[in-house]
């Protein structure tokens, strides 16, 4: 329950950072749309300054929410990690005691969320640079063949990244390795089990995608209802503070019992698990 409400605060305060930084932009966009005057004065060299300008709060808003939402997520899934498997030994823990033994591997959790995201936007980069250069060819056949070819190969790709590398963070965190160390190892744990675990990972992620649909849902019926875009934003706001804060804890909980499974599998993890259990 420490860790349930742990998230639900700190997704909370994402929520509350996204609506702050975008808040300015949604008042200028509903300002338009409720006023054909305004609408009209955008031909205007001032009107398209203002647009350039809403546009710009909107971009500067989404990054600075985009790094808050990346640093605390990041943060509390390593917290949720090391609950999860200290729970598996009967070992309640804290929250001081969690932050005791995750603090000083924060960088190293950030660090390689960075280099996971990095791999994956270079995939995509390439994908594009390739279809791009198809394109410039002119020949529509060939334009389609590449870019079928490179699509496929590029989602092949970005899948077998994320699998390969999904065990990573609770090696980081349960191991205390490096970043190159937790790549490699997570690879090592997860190459014999990769259809198993692709399996399990995207039955996750299905399941996180519905429960956050139902619970968000209602919230946007009710934002609707009322007609604003800010009424749209505060109930966008709520809902998502309620499903993340369901889902976050649901995903990290998966993967550390699937890092934990694994090891079971193939290192007989369930002899030291024991061992630890009658310690405690």
């Amino acid at each position: 329950m420490v860790m349930f409400a742990l998230s639900a605060v700190l997704v909370a305060v994402v929520v509350t950072v996204q609506g702050i930084a975008t808040w300015g932009m949604l008042e200028d966009l509903n300002r338009l749309l409720s006023d054909p005057a305004a609408l009209e004065d955008l031909d205007s060299p001032g009107g398209l300054d203002t647009l350039t300008s809403t546009v710009q709060s909107g971009l500067l808003g989404y990054g600075i929410s985009t790094a808050a939402s990346f640093l605390i997520t990041t943060v509390l899934t390593g917290l949720l990690i090391h609950s999860v498997s200290q729970s598996v030994i009967g070992r309640k823990m804290s929250l001081g005691q969690v932050w005791a033994a995750v603090r000083g591997q924060i960088l190293r959790l950030l660090g390689l969320s960075l280099v996971i995201g990095l791999i994956l936007m270079v995939i995509s980069a390439v994908a594009i640079g390739l279809v791009t250069l198809a394109a410039t060819t002119g020949e529509p056949g060939v334009i389609a063949l590449v870019g079928i070819v490179v699509v496929l190969t590029a989602f092949v790709s970005m899948i077998a990244v994320v699998v390969f590398t999904v065990l990573a963070t609770p090696v980081l965190v349960l191991e205390r390795s490096g970043i190159i160390t937790a790549l490699r190892r997570s690879f090592q744990l997860t190459r014999r089990s990769f259809w198993r675990i692709l399996g399990i990972y995207l039955l996750t992620v299905l399941l996180v995608g519905i429960l956050a649909s139902v619970v968000s849902y209602p919230f946007g019926i009710v934002g609707g209802l009322i007609g604003s875009l800010m009424a749209i934003q505060v109930a966008s706001m709520v809902g998502q503070v309620i499903s993340l804060a369901v889902t976050t804890p649901f995903m990290a909980a998966v993967t550390a019992l699937l890092y934990i499974d694994v090891r079971i599998r193939t290192e007989a993890l369930d002899v030291e698990l024991a061992r630890a259990a009658e310690a405690a």
